[in-house]
């Protein structure tokens, strides 16, 4: 017979549902060593994401992760530069 237990994901977070009693010796997949994040990405971006994932046989998630990753490296290194431009904004002080 199960009953509802509080237990804990893989992500660290708490859960509330119907399982096992016990704790959970180590997480069920490799997801354990990755994170969910969310970015927001233009429809083009993404097109060029799954097209060059599709053309070399590679999962999104693992071309996302490289690209991220050889990136900051070069950002890192001073091999590229972030192309950032300074504003100057003025606000009214209403003190």
């Amino acid at each position: 017979m199960t009953r509802r237990e509080e237990t804990v994901d893989i992500f660290g977070g708490k859960l509330r549902g119907i399982g096992s009693v016990g704790k959970q010796e180590k997480p069920a997949s490799k997801a354990g060593r990755y994170y969910r994040k969310t970015y927001l990405l233009t429809e083009e971006l993404i097109a060029r994401i799954e097209q060059v994932a599709n053309d070399h046989q590679v999962g999104l998630s693992e071309l996302v992760r490289w690209a991220l990753d050889t990136m900051l490296e070069e950002v890192e290194n001073g091999q590229r530069e972030i192309p950032v431009t300074v504003e100057e904004r003025h606000v009214i002080d209403t003190d």
